[in-house]
């Protein structure tokens, strides 16, 4: 029996300069939210849990989250 070797070439395949810039933007707003997120629980240790929905929906709107 004869084994046949086929190389894959993985070189691009998870490399974010070839990402859109669409792709790449949203990779940088989902780590800004979740920057503005833990600022905002820690700057808000007594919030309610309405005050701290409502924090998040507004954080992710301008997140484009």
């Amino acid at each position: 029996m004869s084994h046949v070797s086929q190389s894959i070439d993985l070189r691009g395949l998870f490399a974010v300069r070839r990402a859109s810039s669409y792709r790449r933007s949203i990779c940088a707003n989902y780590a800004r939210f979740a920057e503005l997120k833990l600022h905002w629980i820690a700057s808000n240790p007594e919030a309610t849990t309405t005050q701290y929905d409502v924090a998040m929906q507004r954080l992710a709107r301008e997140c484009g989250v």
